[in-house]
């Protein structure tokens, strides 16, 4: 499960990297981000079909309504697909098959859990300082406001996969990540690949993320508070006493095959 993301890459290097026609323009006004949550707006790539499938980069709000729906929101959460049951399920078997997205993301946390109920955030980011290129679907309904005007919304959903080795101990799931630049054309082009080929691009792989490639770095516990403003702070790793206190606990807590977390990511020890 993904709930929480940043994005502080620049647009244009976005844009750049995923060969983008066309910008929409809220998404040239964006600005960065280092705490968004469900039912905040993030930065959206997709092939208008509705414009000769010309690539487009835009703004929209997390947490998925389908087309057919008439309301502003769902009464359960959809700011995340599992890939096992997308292709049956009644809001996004429409949007796998010809509304499939990228999300733009710098890195996302996660929380491991600690005694008495605290959690512990961790950061999920490339070494690189590369955006990690997230599989979605999005959709566009109308819902009528108060005043009774029909209005319109464009929402997004991240898929999400069993993790693989790297990042199990983490969590039970993680997000669909697209790799190159070539599986997100593959992921994007819903006319020339099917949804079935398509999910089989986010399949766990054992050989990405690795740890090479992909940082689980625990940072501080501000961020658990989606309210907090957004500050580049939280994306920096803990030091000293603070460090010390989560390598206690994740040598306590969470194990995997006999390592604790701090072994398994090679955290201060």
């Amino acid at each position: 499960m993904c709930n929480r993301y940043t994005l502080y890459t620049p647009v244009n290097k976005i844009v750049d990297a995923c060969r983008v026609e066309v910008i929409e323009p809220s998404a040239a006004a964006y600005t960065e981000r280092y705490n968004l949550s469900p039912t905040n707006s993030g930065l959206v790539i997709f092939n208008d079909y509705r414009d000769s499938g010309k690539r487009t980069i835009g703004v929209k709000k997390w947490g998925l309504i389908p087309g057919w729906s008439k309301d502003k929101r769902l009464k359960y959460a959809t700011f995340n697909a599992t890939v096992e049951n997308v292709l049956s399920s009644r809001v996004y078997g429409y949007p796998v098959k010809k509304q499939r997205s990228v999300i733009a993301c710098s890195g996302y946390y996660e929380w491991l859990n600690g005694p008495d109920k605290v959690k512990y955030p961790v950061y999920i980011h490339r070494r690189d300082g590369e955006p990690i290129w997230i599989a979605g679907l999005w959709a566009s309904n109308t819902y009528s406001d108060e005043q009774g005007t029909g209005c319109q919304q464009t929402t997004f959903t991240m898929m999400t996969t069993e993790p693989n080795g790297y990042l199990h101990p983490v969590h039970n799931r993680m997000v669909g990540i697209l790799e190159s630049q070539e599986e997100v054309d593959a992921w994007l082009d819903t006319e020339g690949v099917s949804a079935e080929e398509a999910i089989k691009i986010i399949e766990p792989d054992d050989r990405f993320p690795n740890f090479h490639e992909i940082g689980v770095t625990p940072v501080g516990r501000a961020v658990n508070n989606t309210r907090a403003p957004d500050d580049p702070r939280f994306i920096q790793g803990l030091v000293g006493d603070e460090l010390d206190e989560v390598i206690a606990t994740c040598q306590t807590w969470n194990k995997q095959s006999g390592q604790s977390l701090a072994t398994l990511y090679r955290w201060s020890v």
